[in-house]
């Protein structure tokens, strides 16, 4: 029962780090790409956030002028933190499955 406890709030505190994290991100891309559906990416909103799988965030990125910009922002805003005063690297990764994902960042 003790390991559990402990595990509980590790697992807890990453979650509410993730939720901080994307939350930021999503703040963020709206001040970039105001006005747009969120549908898909578009002309005028190249990036779309697809999925979260545990500690890794999954978006569709149409390559653009803007492009490395964005993957600079998701990066800083996944990294930081408010809250603890940690270094929490962040690892990015494309391809077009997950089988091809290169490291880039």
């Amino acid at each position: 029962m003790e390991r559990q406890a402990i595990n509980f709030v590790i697992q807890a505190s990453a979650c509410d780090l993730m939720k901080m994290a994307m939350e930021r991100i999503n703040q963020t891309l709206e001040r970039m790409f105001p006005f747009d559906f969120k549908i898909r990416p578009t002309p005028i909103r190249p990036v779309y956030f697809i999925l979260q799988i545990h500690d890794e965030l999954i978006f569709e990125i149409e390559t653009s002028s803007r492009t490395n910009e964005i993957i600079k922002t998701i990066q800083y805003e996944m990294e930081r933190n408010d809250q603890i005063h940690l270094s929490l690297p962040v690892q990015i990764k494309s391809g077009d499955n997950w089988d091809s994902m290169i490291s880039i960042v």
